[in-house]
């Protein structure tokens, strides 16, 4: 087995782990937008008259119900972001560790010469098994939260749109009324909590996988054990675990 291979499959891995990381935390911005927008929309719903006459109320009217639809739709692709992916990660050392004694009990019963040798050859295979295949999966999760954040930030941007096209009919309607701001002072620690808490929800997931009992291995002595399989967690505190299943 040639090592580049392994470091090569080794770091894609842990790459993607990252990526997704830096993913995650980037969808603060757009949800915090989202939410400014959300405000403006229930301001328009507030202030408005229900009569809109002549042409200002036409375009008002369109131009708010494009900025509706962009945050329904922006919102849609954000959730598609936050959840729903199963990220796979390396099994614990605790499992590791039985998976080693498993196999060594089979090979003092079965092939009494070279077994450290042989345990050491089977778990680097399984090892780089498990990189390769969590790298691959992760790459294609990591894409497809790309793509839903794309057409989320599109989503976004036809709502800036309705929304300039909307503010002067809307000054027309309401002018000589006593309007209201909407003003969001506290921006910076809107996205500082909620990296926070998508960091605890992480932290939870980790735990979570790693309190988890291992599978038992296979009965020593009559068959070799079976590889060990990558652990997959969903993006959602409701979610299971596959191994829980």
């Amino acid at each position: 087995m040639p090592d580049y291979l392994f470091d090569f499959a080794q770091r894609t891995y842990e790459m993607e782990i990252e990526r997704k990381d830096r993913i995650n935390a980037s969808l603060s911005l757009p949800a915090g937008v989202v939410a400014l927008l959300a405000g403006v929309v229930a301001l328009f719903a507030e202030k408005v008259p229900q009569n809109l006459p002549g042409v200002g109320g036409a375009v008002f009217a369109i131009s708010a119900g494009g900025l509706l639809v962009a945050i329904v739709v922006a919102v849609f692709y954000l959730i598609l972001a936050y959840i729903g992916r199963g990220y796979y990660y390396l099994n614990t050392p605790v499992e590791w560790r039985r998976q080693v004694r498993a196999l060594e009990d089979y090979y003092k019963n079965n092939d009494g010469n070279n077994i450290q040798a042989l345990v050491e050859e089977d778990i680097k295979r399984n090892l780089l098994s498990q990189y390769e295949e969590s790298a691959h999966e992760n790459f294609e999760n990591n894409r497809k939260k790309l793509d839903y954040l794309s057409n989320a930030k599109i989503a976004i941007a036809c709502g800036l749109v309705a929304l300039l096209i909307s503010v002067v009919p809307y000054y027309a309607l309401t002018r000589g009324e006593k309007t209201y701001q909407v003003r969001v002072t506290n921006f910076k620690e809107i996205n500082i909590m909620t990296e926070q808490q998508s960091s605890a929800h992480r932290s939870s997931q980790t735990s979570k996988s790693e309190t988890q009992s291992p599978s038992k291995p296979a009965d020593r002595g009559s068959s070799k054990p079976a590889d060990l399989k990558p652990r997959i967690i969903k993006e959602s505190r409701w979610s299971r675990t596959k191994s829980d299943k």
